[in-house]
């Protein structure tokens, strides 16, 4: 499968320091979400309850979208591994690859039982589907992209249903935006809601923050935090290459966008609209 990561250099006092940080930062953010007091976000220094990092354990189901997918089955295995007893569903369109992707966290997890590991066959994008498939769980996990001029209509369900927590790999600002609407609604459900958790650049840039806060409340010399930079790699796709040229494009085809002391700028230059489009 495919193997990334994510090494993170702060340049203390003159220095590089390297920090590592594992793919399935999807699942940790999970388990936070689940150990946190509901709030629309997270704390990275939540308290751990049962089955490790943050939550999680017997009687808490996580339903992953996307469930088949690479990121769905790495966020599976972790959550098991971080999260003993609890159970895991995988929702996806195609019955073979569900089951083969229950084989698969299955293999990967040997202590679990087959019972902990099921898979559903639902498309999200239909509502009625959606609900039903979301219905009952403790948290949902949105891995099911590309969330281009898609709507975040798993957020509300999961907001309707009363579900602890939730957490995506979303980026589209609009997406975003969307789901920012409904913190009102999540906090009087008592939804604790993650978005962005992702790799690129989600979680890295919120830990990114934090490490530095860390580092320097901690040392004994004071040090500044100079600057920060992200080397992101990837080493192999893991059959997902056809994804990720679709998603890359998508990404190339939109203004890249850039907060400025709380403003946004949008840079048509620095997208692939320049080129114009192309359909393969």
């Amino acid at each position: 499968g495919p193997k990334i990561g994510q090494v993170l250099l702060l340049l203390v006092d003159d220095m590089l320091v390297p920090l590592n940080f594992p793919t399935p930062l999807v699942a940790v953010a999970a388990l936070l979400c689940l150990g946190s007091s509901p709030s629309w976000g997270f704390s990275l220094n939540a308290p751990a309850q049962t089955g490790g990092v943050g939550g999680g354990g017997p009687d808490t189901t996580f339903v992953i979208l996307g469930g088949t997918g690479r990121i769905g089955t790495a966020v599976a295995s972790h959550l098991l591994l971080r999260a003993p007893g609890s159970r895991v569903v995988l929702v996806g369109r195609d019955e073979g690859r569900g089951l083969g992707a229950v084989s698969e966290v299955l293999g990967e997890n040997p202590r679990v039982g087959e019972d902990d590991v099921t898979f559903r066959r639902a498309d999200w994008r239909d509502d009625a589907e959606l609900r039903s498939a979301v219905a009952g769980c403790t948290c949902l996990v949105h891995t099911a992209g590309p969330f281009l001029e898609e709507k975040p209509s798993p957020l509300r369900a999961a907001i309707d249903s009363g579900c602890r927590a939730y957490v995506d790999v979303s980026d589209p600002l609009d997406f975003l935006e969307l789901s920012l609407e409904m913190s009102g609604d999540a906090e009087e459900s008592g939804t604790t809601a993650l978005l962005s958790a992702g790799a690129f650049p989600g979680m890295s840039n919120v830990m990114a923050v934090e490490a530095a806060s860390l580092l320097r409340e901690n040392s004994d010399e004071g040090a500044t935090i100079q600057d920060t930079r992200f080397n992101y790699f990837t080493a192999g796709l893991g059959g997902s290459g056809d994804v990720n040229l679709f998603i890359t494009n998508l990404g190339f085809g939109e203004p890249m966008a850039q907060y400025e002391n709380g403003q946004l700028r949008l840079f048509n230059a620095l997208s692939g609209l320049i080129l114009g489009k192309i359909s393969f």
